[in-house]
């Protein structure tokens, strides 16, 4: 009797261990999950790094986002801004056409399939100017996914398939302990 008992105790360790194993790599998939969908909505929350546009007379105008490269999707909209100071006009062209000026940022609104250039022009009461120019380039959404959306969501089907292991081996477990005739998935006579 004492070894029925030791190997039904040694069982239901083993499968405890298997588990709290299982159980921890869920924990490490959705906190991984969780930190890159945080990065990827801070990112399109604060628009990316931030750049400044420095005058000779010391003064930094902060602009983000920062000088580059900037690419988005068919039909979306990106915020750029300059912070405002005193006694500097602000102008902002897009393919070298003024588009707004004496405004601290710019919508750009991707509506076709090309790459523009856009650039802001500061320019002091004293004729000084300093620019700062990206280059946008807009893409079909319909076939492009980032790295961060397939890894998030390559993350959630793991998670997934994790949580249907564990409730196998939960019905595995279950029905080499139980001694009821099974009558069928996850059904048993009494």
């Amino acid at each position: 009797m004492n070894k029925k008992i030791s190997e039904y105790v040694n069982i239901r360790n083993n499968f405890s261990f298997k588990l709290l194993i299982i159980g921890v790599c869920i924990w490490i998939f959705l906190i991984g999950a969780l930190i890159l969908r945080g990065s990827e909505q801070n990112q399109k929350r604060f628009g990316g790094e931030l750049n400044s546009l420095k005058f000779s007379d010391g003064i930094n105008i902060l602009v983000d986002p920062e000088v580059g490269d900037i690419n988005i999707n068919l039909g979306e909209i990106k915020r750029f801004s300059v912070a405002k100071v005193d006694n500097v006009h602000i102008y902002w062209y897009l393919d070298e056409n003024l588009v707004a000026s004496d405004v601290t940022f710019y919508d750009f609104t991707g509506v076709d399939n090309k790459s523009h250039k856009l650039k802001l022009e500061l320019q002091t009461s004293n004729g000084e100017s300093v620019s700062n120019q990206w280059n946008v380039i807009v893409a079909d959404s319909s076939s492009k996914f980032s790295v961060q959306e397939i890894a998030y969501y390559s993350i959630i089907g793991i998670t997934f398939l994790i949580i249907m292991l564990i409730i196998w081996l939960i019905v595995a477990e279950n029905k080499k302990s139980n001694k009821f005739p099974q009558m069928g998935f996850g059904f048993s006579q009494r």
